[in-house]
């Protein structure tokens, strides 16, 4: 298969719309399991925790520290999540020429000032959304406006880049 190149400008409403997508979960039974255990035992803590220091009494003020402290850790990363997305809107705001390189060894994506390379095992997945194709990695997401494609079809895009995926 030939390599593909693609050269583009981001849309800022394609790019908010782009990386507000859920991800899309390997496999969602692992995922409710891994959650569910975590909860179980963060619980498990909790109680623990109670006894050692309030000797089973009450498990108030235990949970009452847990709660303002699982408040603290959410808002001091809502605040860093909303800088982060800031940042990257204001990047792509400011324009400049993106380009999109991919064959069966990986991706090389490349904006004024940074280069990417990307193995294919490290692509989560690949797929379409409205004006675009999305290629989702495990901290990142690579936007390829359907405007760019110019004769090439979306579909078939899709199609080659999870063939190369797989057979790495």
């Amino acid at each position: 298969m030939n390599a593909i190149d693609i050269t583009y400008d981001i849309d800022p409403e394609l790019y908010r719309r782009a990386v507000t997508q859920p991800i899309k979960a390997r496999n969602r039974t692992v995922t409710v399991a891994r959650n569910l255990l975590a909860t179980a035992c963060a619980c498990g803590m909790l109680v623990a925790l109670n006894f050692l220091l309030f000797d089973g009494v009450s498990i108030v003020p235990l949970s009452v520290g847990f709660t303002l402290g699982a408040g603290i850790v959410f808002v001091t990363w809502w605040k860093q999540h909303r800088a982060l997305v800031k940042t990257h809107e204001q990047h792509n705001e400011s324009g400049g020429t993106l380009r999109f390189t991919a064959d069966s060894t990986g991706i090389v994506d490349e904006r004024p000032g940074i280069e990417s390379r990307i193995a294919w095992f490290l692509v989560r997945d690949v797929r379409r959304i409205e004006g675009a194709v999305l290629i989702e990695l495990p901290t990142a997401r690579v936007i390829l406006p359907e405007a760019a494609l110019k004769d090439r079809d979306s579909t078939d895009l899709v199609t080659q880049l999870n063939a190369w995926r797989g057979s790495n």
